[in-house]
């Protein structure tokens, strides 16, 4: 993702500001690892804006969610073993789990 490459300075300069242009063009258009990102952007960044960081953490939970469903269903579609297939579930889970995180954060800050 181009904005986490901005935010990191790898392979271009760091740029915050350009970062956070990218990661919100992705987050508008659905990305839910932009929206988790977005969200920790808000939390902990200047200016901070915890609503923000809430709303952000809370699209990118569904999107990880939305996400899960799709790929193990995939997963089992082109015959992934029950091995495989559990350790995108736990993957997944720990997305959700991180956006979870990201909400309490916000809400108690």
């Amino acid at each position: 993702m181009l904005g986490v490459m901005y935010h990191n300075g790898d392979g271009v300069p760091q740029d915050y500001a350009e970062a956070a242009k990218w990661i919100r063009i992705a987050a508008e258009q659905g990305d839910a690892s932009a929206q988790y990102n977005l969200g920790l952007m808000h939390g902990s960044g200047a200016p901070q804006d915890y609503a923000e960081a809430a709303r952000w953490c809370v699209r990118a939970e569904l999107g990880f969610i939305a996400d899960t469903q799709s790929e193990l269903s995939w997963a089992r579609r082109e015959g992934f073993t029950e091995t495989e297939t559990a350790k995108i579930r736990i993957y997944r889970e720990q997305q959700q789990e991180q956006a979870r995180e990201c909400i309490d954060a916000a809400v108690r800050p």
